[in-house]
C-alpha cells in the first residue's frame, strides 16, 4: 500500500515537471494567433497558386519566405520542448508499469484507491476513442515532418541564392503546405472531437480522480 501511494506520488510529480517545462517554453497568445493568421494566409496564397502559378508566384514565394521563418522558429521551440521532457517521459513510463504491478498485487482496500479505479474504469473508453482520434492526427506527423526537412533545406539554400533555387523552393513550399493542409484536417477533426460531450465528460471525471490522488497521503 505504502509502496503504491508513493508510486502514484512519484508520478504526479513528474506530470508536473512535464507541465513546467512546457509552461516555460510556451508561446505568447500573440505569437499563437499570429502564427495561426500566417498559415491561414500561407494556406490560401498556395490554393491560389495552384490554379495559377503564373499569376500568383511572386506572392506564394513571398509568404513562403515568411511562413519558413515562422516555422523555423516554432520547430525549435517544439524540439527544445520536446528534448526536455523525453527524459522526465521515460521515467513516467517506468514508474506506471510499476503501479500496474503494484495494483495487480494490492488489494483495493482503500476506500480512496477504489473510488479512482471506478472512476478510470469509467474513464477509459472515452479515454480510447480519443486515442484513436489523437493517433490519426499523430500518424501526420511523419509526412509533415520529412517536408519540412526538406522545406528547410531548400529555403536555406534559396536564402543564400534565391534565383538558382526559386523553382525548388516555389516546389519545396508547395509540397509543405499539401501534407500541411492535411493535418490542419485531421486537427480540426480532433478538436471536433473535444468539443463533444463525451469529451466533457472526460475532463470531469479526470478532475475528480485528481482530487482524489491529493488526498493521498
Amino acid at each position: 500500500m505504502k509502496d503504491l501511494i508513493q508510486a502514484k506520488k512519484e508520478l504526479i510529480a513528474l506530470n508536473n515537471q512535464v507541465c513546467k517545462v512546457i509552461g516555460k517554453n510556451k508561446a505568447s497568445t500573440a505569437d499563437i494567433k499570429n502564427h495561426k493568421l500566417a498559415k491561414s494566409r500561407y494556406l490560401r496564397i498556395w490554393k491560389k497558386y495552384t490554379k495559377n502559378k503564373r499569376q500568383t508566384k511572386s506572392e506564394f514565394l513571398k509568404i513562403n519566405q515568411i511562413f519558413a521563418e515562422l516555422e523555423v522558429e516554432w520547430y525549435n521551440r517544439r524540439e527544445k520542448n520536446e528534448k526536455a521532457i523525453a527524459p522526465i517521459r521515460n521515467k513516467m513510463i517506468i514508474c506506471m508499469k510499476k503501479i500496474t504491478k503494484l495494483v495487480k498485487k494490492q488489494e483495493k482496500s482503500s476506500k480512496i484507491l477504489q473510488d479512482i479505479s471506478k472512476l478510470e474504469d469509467e474513464v477509459q473508453p472515452i479515454c480510447k476513442k480519443l486515442d484513436i482520434a489523437v493517433t490519426k492526427f499523430k500518424k501526420t506527423f511523419f509526412p509533415v515532418k520529412l517536408s519540412k526537412r526538406k522545406y528547410f533545406i531548400i529555403w536555406n539554400k534559396f536564402s543564400r541564392n534565391n534565383k538558382k533555387y526559386q523553382e525548388d523552393f516555389l516546389k519545396s513550399g508547395a509540397d509543405y503546405a499539401k501534407v500541411l493542409e492535411i493535418q490542419d484536417v485531421t486537427w480540426k477533426h480532433l478538436e471536433k472531437f473535444r468539443n463533444q460531450p463525451e469529451f466533457k465528460k472526460r475532463q470531469k471525471i479526470i478532475k475528480k480522480i485528481k482530487k482524489l490522488e491529493a488526498k493521498i497521503k
